[in-house]
């Protein structure tokens, strides 16, 4: 009954960490086996789900913690930091998804960085701490992250740039 009242939520969290649904369904159990393993340790005074969704963005940090060591920040320098200023909203389901599509493909050392501080709210210095990096890559990262978006959402024209 937990899984199944929590799965679309908990999905949708791990979407937005990977870059394909196989690898979000692996979070997703992942996530699962930690809530049920830890069961013991949940305060009834504190919201489930809310409980859940913390151990399932956890579980997307820790998989991406563990490779932080293979994403080379250094090989992105190269990319300007453009901030994207026009943010496009979906009017339906089809475009919901490509705009998952577009999140889905920003390149990993980016995306983890973008998820924490756009959907779970981190701070930089936060993010930092969490990945052992300095707050320099935190930033840029996002920025970068924000380009590439915007890059992917004009192509697929669910947003339009507008040039001054």
């Amino acid at each position: 009954m937990v899984f199944k009242s929590n799965y679309s939520r908990v999905m949708k969290i791990c979407l937005r960490y990977c870059k394909d649904k196989h690898e979000a369904e692996e979070l997703l159990n992942d996530t699962f086996l930690k809530v049920f393993s830890k069961i013991g340790q949940y305060d009834e005074n504190y919201n489930l789900e809310k409980w859940i969704n913390r151990i399932a963005i956890n579980s997307c940090i820790d998989k991406y913690r563990k490779s932080i060591n293979e994403i080379d920040f250094l090989s992105i320098s190269e990319i300007s930091e453009n901030l994207l200023k026009n943010q496009g909203k979906s009017k339906d389901h089809s475009m919901g998804d490509e705009v998952l599509n577009a999140v889905q493909s920003i390149p990993d050392s980016y995306r983890l960085i973008f998820n924490m501080f756009v959907f779970e709210g981190y701070t930089h210095h936060e993010i930092a701490e969490k990945l052992s990096i300095p707050v320099g890559t935190s930033k840029s990262a996002v920025a970068r992250a924000r380009k590439y978006l915007k890059k992917k959402l004009v192509q697929k024209k669910l947003l339009y740039e507008i040039r001054s």
